[in-house]
């Protein structure tokens, strides 16, 4: 299937929301952060020359791994501003854990079958994949693009099954979490 936009996404943190830091020494992160980087397909290719470029800057061997969490804060600056020279748009969705505990949604866990902690993190992927699909759906009716498809290339997560979140997201169009925002109608390609 031919595409037109490419989201790159990827989390920080976990989506335990039990045992959770600072109460908890070594317990979970209190966060679960969901990033996107969107970019136009005719950039695709141009994927492994930019983490290079970001790699060059920081004095380390392309074909390197970046963590962000791993890099300390002048460095972190740099990483973001070398981003910010790309024709690209940045996504994020930060939840606070502690707001989830206690919570329980019987229509969203019916929904979203399989392992039940994935009730989070589907929860935060559909609140980006709102946000996202709303800004190509606009930057598409600019570039006239009448039916714009979005690929969807997500990190993989150890327990996380990617056909029954997809499927998941599928159900969701058209049904917001966030008014008046909701997915915007168009085709999306998941892969991992």
């Amino acid at each position: 299937m031919d595409y037109h936009y490419v989201l790159y996404v990827d989390e920080a943190g976990d989506d335990k929301v039990d045992r959770l830091k600072p109460q908890h020494e070594n317990g979970n992160s209190e966060w679960l952060c969901l990033g996107g980087y969107l970019i136009q397909r005719k950039y695709e290719h141009e994927m492994e020359s930019r983490r290079d470029s970001i790699l060059k800057a920081l004095r380390r061997p392309a074909g390197q791994t970046i963590h962000f969490k791993n890099l300390k804060p002048r460095t972190r600056d740099l990483v973001a501003t070398e981003l910010a020279k790309y024709p690209a748009r940045g996504f994020v969705v930060c939840s606070m854990k502690k707001t989830f505990q206690g919570h329980h949604n019987p229509k969203a866990a019916a929904k979203s079958t399989g392992n039940p902690n994935d009730l989070l993190y589907n929860f935060v992927t559909n609140l980006l994949l709102e946000r996202v699909t709303q800004f190509v759906g606009r930057h598409a009716a600019s570039s006239a693009i009448s039916d714009p498809k979005l690929k969807i290339v997500m990190a993989s997560r150890k327990g996380h099954h990617f056909g029954r979140f997809k499927a998941y997201i599928q159900q969701k169009k058209g049904k917001p979490l966030l008014a008046p925002l909701s997915l915007t109608p168009m085709s999306l390609i998941l892969t991992c």
